[in-house]
C-alpha cells in the first residue's frame, strides 16, 4: 500500500482534487472519488465507485468503472473511452474523442467539444450535449428531450420525436423536420430557405438564414426571426 494514502485508503469519500498527484492506488471500497485537476495520465479500475470526478486532468485513457453511475472525465486527452455500463450521467467534454460507444444506460451525456463524426443512438439519453464537433448526421435519439447540436457540419437531421429544446444552430441546414414536442428551437446561422410549422414551440430563433418573406404563423411567447440578408426581419413580442 502506497505510504501517503495509508489513511484514507479504505474511506467511502476521498477528496484529492487540485493537487499535483501524478498516480492513485485503486481504493479498493471508496463510493466516490473525487481527482479533478491533477497531474494523472493514467488510473485503475476504482471497482466500487459510485461516482468519479477525474476532469482537468493529463489523461489519454480510462479502465471501464464497472459500478460508477456518475463519472467526470472533461478536460482530458482521451481519444477513446470504453462503455461503462452502470452510468447515468457522463461528462466527457472537451475531449479528443473520435468514436463512442452507445453508453445503454447514460440519461445524461455530455460530448461537446470532441472530434466526433457520427454518434450512436444513445437509448436511454434525456440529455445530450453534442456542440463543437464535426458530426455530418445523427439518430434520432428516441427518448431525449434536450438536445444541444450547435456548431457541427449537419445538413440533415431526423425528427427527435420527444425533444421539447433542440439547438441546431451554426450548421449547413437546408430543412427540417417537424419536430412535434419541441418548445424552444435555435435553427440560427443555417441555409433554410423554408421551415415547417412547429405545433408546440414557444421560442424559436432563426436568425441568419435564407428564409423569404413568408413564414408559418406561430402563438408565440417569444419571437426571435432576422433572415438572410435582410428579406425579412421581424422581432416581437407575443403572448
Amino acid at each position: 500500500m502506497n505510504k501517503k494514502f495509508k489513511d484514507i485508503y479504505y474511506n467511502k469519500t476521498i477528496y484529492l482534487s487540485y493537487n499535483n498527484l501524478t498516480e492513485v492506488p485503486c481504493f479498493p471500497k471508496v463510493k466516490r472519488i473525487y481527482l479533478s485537476g491533477n497531474k494523472l495520465t493514467e488510473v485503475p479500475c476504482f471497482p466500487e465507485a459510485e461516482e468519479i470526478d477525474l476532469s482537468n486532468n493529463n489523461l489519454t485513457k480510462v479502465p471501464c468503472f464497472p459500478k460508477a453511475e456518475r463519472i467526470y472525465l472533461s478536460y482530458n486527452n482521451l481519444t477513446k473511452v470504453p462503455c461503462f455500463p452502470k452510468a447515468k450521467e457522463i461528462d466527457l467534454s472537451n475531449n479528443n474523442l473520435t468514436e463512442v460507444p452507445c453508453f445503454p444506460e447514460a440519461e445524461y451525456i455530455d460530448l461537446s467539444y470532441n472530434n466526433l463524426t457520427e454518434a450512436p443512438c444513445f437509448p436511454e439519453a434525456e440529455r445530450i450535449y453534442l456542440e463543437g464537433n464535426y458530426l455530418t448526421k445523427v439518430p434520432c435519439f428516441p427518448k431525449a428531450e434536450r438536445i444541444y447540436l450547435s456548431c457541427n457540419n449537419l445538413t440533415e437531421v431526423p425528427c427527435f420525436p420527444k425533444a421539447k429544446e433542440i439547438d441546431l444552430s451554426y450548421n449547413k441546414l437546408t430543412e427540417v423536420p417537424c419536430f412535434p414536442k419541441a418548445i424552444y428551437i435555435s435553427l440560427s446561422y443555417n441555409n433554410l430557405t423554408e421551415v415547417p410549422c412547429f405545433p408546440k414551440v414557444k421560442r424559436i430563433s432563426l436568425s441568419d438564414n435564407k428564409l423569404p418573406g413568408y413564414i408559418p404563423h406561430y402563438k408565440l411567447s417569444r419571437w426571435d426571426v432576422y433572415a438572410w440578408k435582410g428579406l425579412l426581419k421581424i422581432g416581437c413580442e407575443l403572448h
